[in-house]
């Protein structure tokens, strides 16, 4: 089925996620760097996992410590793109990162009660994306660390 061929790379990549948690749990920051960045090498919906990612290597190891353990992760990106960097590096980044791609109105169920148009919109891509991350900085602010001195 068609809906079946869209999931067949989310188990290995939640496995990952799910090891790289366990990592972290055991405080792991380095290990665990490098098992999200597998998964998004498998999938990029591990990007969801960024924000907590993030405020825990944070608030664990400081700006140094998470830019050290950040390294690996990294060096396994580059690793992992090598080939196609090397082959057609503009194309490559400009697709594998491609913020303006239109997704289908027919896909949508959050957003089914917009006009295909107003689905379709850069204005709503936009505003959506800008939405987001003010969310994500407020609770990280006012939420996640308020206990902290």
């Amino acid at each position: 089925s068609l809906y079946l061929l869209r999931l067949f790379n989310d188990g290995p990549a939640m496995l990952l996620l799910f090891a790289f948690l366990a990592a972290y749990a055991r405080r792991s920051y380095a290990a665990g760097a490098l098992l999200v960045s597998a998964a998004l090498s498998v999938k990029m919906n591990a990007l969801l996992f960024a924000p907590a990612l993030a405020l825990l290597t944070l608030r664990e190891c400081g700006w140094a410590g998470a830019v050290l353990r950040a390294m690996p992760a990294l060096g396994l990106q580059v690793a992992t793109a090598w080939p196609f960097l090397r082959a057609n590096a503009a194309g490559y980044l400009g697709r594998a990162f491609e913020l303006s791609r239109a997704f289908e109105h027919r896909w949508s169920v959050n957003w089914a009660m917009l006009s295909p148009a107003a689905f379709g919109s850069a204005a709503l891509a936009r505003g959506l994306l800008a939405a987001h991350l003010c969310l994500l900085l407020a609770f990280a602010h006012w939420r996640w660390t308020r206990h902290d001195s």
